[in-house]
């Protein structure tokens, strides 16, 4: 049975992302869509790996600052940002590796 890899977005690297975990991992992709935390949960006890792709910035407030002047409101995800530093401490918890590019990155050191 190939390996699950679960991976967050929406990313305009989706397809490379689903490219790597094919071809380079010769694994499952499995694109996390929803929001509910069971369905996470469960994604997540059942994935090889967690890969939090790239994508739009993350929202100010994840990082405790408040809204910056100019800002366009249009290159946040909140609800995205919350669901991933879920998938997060999930994946830690139950000791599964994760993969971040750039902007998961960030949200991991955040």
């Amino acid at each position: 049975m190939k390996p699950i890899y679960v991976f967050t977005g929406p990313s305009k690297f989706t397809p490379e992302v689903v490219h790597m975990i094919e071809d380079f991992f010769e694994g499952k992709p499995d694109y996390l869509l929803g929001y509910d935390e069971e369905n996470l949960k469960d994604s997540i006890s059942k994935a090889s790996a967690l890969i939090l792709a790239g994508g739009s910035d993350i929202h100010f407030s994840i990082y405790g600052q408040s809204h910056p002047a100019r800002c366009n409101m249009k290159n946040f995800d909140l609800k995205r940002d919350k669901k991933e530093i879920k998938l997060i401490k999930m994946a830690i918890e139950q000791q599964v590796p994760i993969l971040s590019i750039c902007r998961g990155f960030q949200l991991m050191c955040i």
